[in-house]
């Protein structure tokens, strides 16, 4: 969604979508539709949020290399 690269390719941008969704309803960004018992917008912008920062991590270790 975002382009990012994470590490572990496409399982770690799963892993850190479900990890950012887990911790944007837990922390009450629990608004809009749900889909089982989990806020959909909520989720994704927790998402997203978490895949950015993982991404800015990640370069600012220089894992992620590109030309």
């Amino acid at each position: 969604m975002l382009g990012k690269d994470v590490p572990f390719g496409i399982i770690g941008n799963i892993i850190a979508g479900l990890v950012g969704a887990s911790l944007a309803n837990a922390l009450g960004l629990s608004f809009g539709p749900e889909l089982g018992g989990v806020s959909i917008i909520g989720g994704l912008l927790g998402a997203i949020i978490l895949i950015l920062i993982v991404s800015f991590i990640m370069k600012a270790l220089g894992g992620n290399k590109r030309a």
